[in-house]
């Protein structure tokens, strides 16, 4: 009996006009093999854009993510900061400064050392974080003394107590990202650490590293209480850097890198993969990532035409519409991982590794292992000078030489739920593969599930959708920030330094749905 084949794709979602910023219905389809977003504006009619680049590797991720679950309201596109999905962030970004040391051609926030900007003070950012959540008790003494569980004991071993022990232990708690520009050339930096950590959150530093190059200044940075730091990088060669950066600057990341080891900081290396000018560096990265511990996660993310990399041309009414080539595709890019790894890493891994964490959210409800079709994430075991995929220690086996490692990670495991706190062993390497959305195609339901949101005066803003949205329409034409504003902020600074929220889009589809609940 012959197999029937798969049946071509048509799932409904919404996306943007590009020329008009109108929230219309569209539909991702199946087409010659890859998928394609299709949308339909009442004023300027149908457009159609590659979306994803191989519909096998999209049908084999897709059925692990839960698509019903998107928030479909979409407030946050029609110009309003949305709280909505907070309970789901992982990472906070707070806009600390516009000034930078750098002019870097491709900044998402076309940051420069002569940005004007009214920077936000310590206490209001501070006052517009959320509560913290507080720790909830698993096991109650009042409950533990009553006469039923007294005389039941070993229900306490049951397994829905013990997946219900690792839902309660620890609590949801997004850390808290400063960002810019470039943060460390705030002089009261160390002392916005502090207050952020005795707020309840984690505080994160979104940093090029040229300032801590200057051991005294990390380690009065690890003294105010920062465990990690988020570092730009290119790659291992200067000439990565100098087209993307300006200037060399292997020296400046390396020393950087031992600085914070020194300090005991954990690292996550923050790598925009452009296929010009460093494609080729996915390799030597890992393998850079392999022989320093203090390197505890690594994040590729294909260039996104947004900020100062993007090329805009004038639409009607004045918008802008983007051009030019979107960057590489997610399959592209994990072929380039099998080829610079010599097969030691490949799209399988990946899409095991998303079918683990699917079990893995079920499970523990823990928001870091929820599945998304733009984020791939990976945990490498590093042992005897090499790099394996946990998925190849699972069955089917791929690397059974490599069973042995399989040991210390189940030993490991409770550590590895508090990878936020520096808890994994030190042979565990997180890798994530994330793909940022731009301005067309965007499937704006899949953007506004991001992880990530932007702090704003007035809520809470998905990532993409303000670095799409938000930005772009505080924005001239060319990308550049008008005096005196932030990067499309309505974010925490002063209402004199705001620019209005961004004028309300047409009015919502009929389908799939956008009406508030």
């Amino acid at each position: 009996m012959t197999a029937s084949r798969p049946q071509p794709l048509v799932e409904p979602t919404q996306s943007l006009c590009p020329l008009c910023d109108r929230v219309v219905f569209a539909e991702r389809l199946e087409r010659d093999g890859d998928i394609y977003l299709r949308l339909r504006c009442p004023e300027h009619g149908e457009r159609e854009a590659l979306y994803f680049k191989d519909a096998s590797l999209y049908r084999s991720v897709v059925r692990q993510v839960d698509l019903a679950d998107r928030c479909r309201r979409l407030r946050c596109a029609r110009g309003e900061p949305c709280n909505h999905r907070l309970h789901r962030t992982l990472n906070i970004l707070v806009y600390v400064t516009l000034r930078c040391d750098l002019s870097c051609p491709v900044c998402f926030a076309s940051a420069s050392p002569g940005a004007r900007w009214q920077e936000p003070t310590i206490e209001e950012i501070v006052a517009r974080l959320p509560a913290p959540p507080g720790r909830r008790r698993l096991l109650e003494p009042r409950r533990l003394l009553e006469p039923r569980r007294l005389l039941e004991p070993r229900r306490l071993l049951e397994p829905r107590r013990l997946l219900e022990s690792l839902r309660l232990l620890e609590p949801h708690r997004p850390n808290v990202v400063l960002i810019g520009g470039e943060p460390t050339l705030r002089p009261d930096l160390p002392a916005l650490i502090e207050a952020v950590g005795r707020r309840g959150f984690l505080p994160r530093l979104a940093t090029n590293g040229l300032r801590m190059t200057d051991p005294a200044y990390v380690r009065r940075l690890a003294h105010a209480g920062l465990r990690w730091v988020v570092l730009q990088l290119d790659g291992v060669e200067d000439r990565a850097s100098a087209a993307l950066r300006g200037r060399p600057l292997t020296r400046e990341k390396l020393l950087t890198i031992a600085n914070c080891a020194a300090s005991g900081m954990g690292v996550q290396l923050a790598v925009m993969v452009d296929e010009r000018h460093n494609a080729d560096q996915l390799g030597p990265i890992l393998e850079l990532a392999l022989g320093e511990p203090a390197i505890k996660w690594v994040n590729f993310y294909p260039r996104t035409p947004v900020g100062r990399g993007a090329r805009t041309s004038p639409g009607p009414g004045g918008r802008g519409e983007m051009e030019g080539d979107p960057g590489l595709h997610l399959s592209e890019l994990f072929s380039l991982f099998a080829e610079q790894t010599g097969g030691r890493l490949d799209a399988e891994d990946f899409i095991r590794m998303v079918s683990i964490f699917k079990w893995a959210h079920r499970l523990t409800g823990r928001e870091v292992f929820r599945p998304k079709l733009s984020t791939y994430p990976m945990v490498l075991l590093r042992r005897g000078g090499r790099l394996t995929p946990v998925p190849r220690l699972l069955p089917p086996w791929r690397d059974v030489r490599d069973l042995g490692a399989a040991i210390p990670l189940l030993l490991g495991l409770s550590r590895l739920l508090s990878y936020e706190r520096l808890q994994q062993p030190e042979d565990v390497l997180f890798v994530t593969v994330e793909k940022f959305h731009s301005r067309f195609p965007i499937d704006l339901e899949e953007a506004g599930d991001c992880h990530m949101a932007f702090m704003t005066r007035d809520g809470f803003v998905p990532f993409d959708i303000y670095n799409v949205l938000w930005r772009g329409r505080a924005w001239a034409a060319d990308g550049a920030p008008p005096q005196g504003v932030a990067p499309g902020d309505a974010a925490v600074a002063p209402a004199a330094a705001v620019p209005a929220a961004p004028s309300k889009p047409g009015a919502a589809p009929s389908k799939p749905g956008c009406a508030p609940r």
